[in-house]
C-alpha cells in the first residue's frame, strides 16, 4: 500500500516511513523510545503537519504533492472559511518585495488555499485565502503583497475534506503597480433632516490588480450615517471599508445613506483609497464633495398644507363669532 501510494520513494524511504511514524512508546525497562507501527500514520503525506511543512524556493515555480490520508491538527484554522480536514503545508520566504500569485490550478480536487504569517499552527495571522476562483476541479488562486524576508506558511486543504493530487504554483512580480482612484457622487444640496444617497466609487486602472484595498469616507460634523455597506465600520466621523482585491480595470461602488443634521451649513464629504500595492499616481487617491443644505421650511413661505390650516382656522373663528352674534334673544 505504501509503495503504491509513494511510488517515487526508494525501498529504504518506504521502510523509514513505516517505522518512524505512529505513537512513540517508551520501554520502561531500558528507556528506549520507538514508535508503534501505524499504516495510517505512515501513509500520511510528509508535509501533513504544520511543523513538517516543505520549503519552496525561488521567485516562481510549482510543486506536486497529495493530501490523501492527510489530517487536520488541533488549533488549525478553517482555511478559506471551510472546515476542510485534509491539509498539507508548505512554506515560502519572499526573496524580494512584490505581488505574489499563488494557485492550485491543475490539482485533481476542490481545493482550499490559504497563506499566513506565524510560526505556530494555533497562532497564525491570515494574509489571503481562496476556495474557488472558477478554475477546473474547483481549484483556487489568490494574490498578496509579500515583504522581502518574510516567511509565509501555505496550506492546501480539500473542500469538506476532499483529497487528491495537489499542484501548487507560485510567482513573484516585483514590479507590480496599481492606479487607484476614488470619486463621490450624490445630491449637492437638500433640506435639513432629509436622507440622501451617496456613492463612493473605488476604481483601479491597473496595470496589476490591487490587493488589500481599503476605502474611507469622512463626514463633516453636520452629517450622520443612516446606512453603510456590509463590511464597513465607523469610528468617529470616518467610515472604513475593506474591499480586498480590486482587479485591473475594475471598480466598486459603495452606497451610503446620509442625513444632514444642521441646517444652513455647507460641508465636505472626503473619500480616500489605499492598497498594499505601490501606486505611482497618488493624486487621485482622495476626493472631496461639497454639500449645502438649507432649513426644512422654517422662515419660508408657507406651503399649501400650511395655507389650508390657516384658512381652516380663520373659517372656524368666523363661525364662532357668527354663532355668538345670532344667539337666543335675551341671552
Amino acid at each position: 500500500m505504501l509503495r503504491d501510494a509513494y511510488a517515487d520513494e526508494t525501498l529504504v524511504q518506504t521502510l523509514s516511513r513505516l517505522t518512524s511514524n505512529g505513537v512513540s512508546i517508551t520501554d520502561s525497562r531500558n528507556g528506549i523510545v520507538k514508535p508503534r507501527l501505524s499504516l495510517l500514520e505512515a501513509a500520511r503525506p510528509a508535509n501533513n503537519a504544520f511543523a513538517a511543512r516543505i520549503a519552496l524556493n525561488g521567485s516562481s515555480g510549482n510543486v506536486a504533492g497529495s493530501n490523501r490520508a492527510a489530517s487536520k491538527e488541533s488549533g488549525e484554522p478553517a482555511h478559506a472559511g471551510n472546515a476542510g480536514g485534509r491539509s498539507v503545508w508548505w512554506t515560502w520566504t519572499a526573496p524580494a518585495t512584490g505581488q505574489v500569485s499563488l494557485d492550485t490550478h491543475g490539482s485533481g480536487f476542490d481545493t482550499l488555499l490559504a497563506v499566513y504569517t506565524g510560526s505556530a499552527v494555533g497562532a497564525l495571522a491570515a494574509v489571503a485565502a481562496n476556495d474557488n476562483d472558477g478554475s477546473a476541479q474547483g481549484a483556487g488562486g489568490l494574490l498578496f503583497q509579500a515583504v522581502s524576508g518574510q516567511n509565509y506558511p501555505i496550506a492546501v486543504d480539500g473542500f469538506d475534506g476532499a483529497s487528491g493530487d495537489v499542484l501548487l504554483n507560485w510567482s513573484l512580480n516585483v514590479n507590480a503597480q496599481a492606479n487607484l482612484s476614488v470619486t463621490i457622487s450624490g445630491p449637492a444640496s437638500g433640506v435639513d433632516g432629509g436622507t440622501y444617497g451617496y456613492a463612493v466609487t473605488a476604481a483601479n486602472a491597473g496595470p496589476q490588480s490591487a490587493t488589500g484595498v481599503v476605502a474611507s469616507l469622512t463626514l463633516p460634523a453636520e452629517a450622520g450615517v443612516v446606512e453603510m455597506p456590509a463590511g464597513c465600520s465607523a469610528s468617529g466621523a470616518t467610515v472604513t471599508c475593506g474591499i480586498g482585491t480590486l482587479p485591473a480595470g475594475g471598480s466598486l461602488p459603495l452606497n451610503f445613506q446620509l442625513i444632514w443634521t444642521n441646517a444652513g451649513d455647507v460641508g465636505n464629504l472626503v473619500a480616500g483609497i489605499s492598497s498594499d500595492v505601490p501606486d505611482p499616481v497618488a493624486n487621485n487617491n482622495a476626493g472631496s464633495f461639497q454639500i449645502a443644505f438649507q432649513a426644512g421650511g422654517d422662515g419660508d413661505v408657507p406651503t399649501l398644507p400650511e395655507w389650508g390650516l390657516i384658512l381652516l382656522a380663520g373659517l372656524l373663528g368666523l363661525a364662532v363669532m357668527r354663532q355668538r352674534g345670532h344667539g337666543p334673544r335675551g341671552a
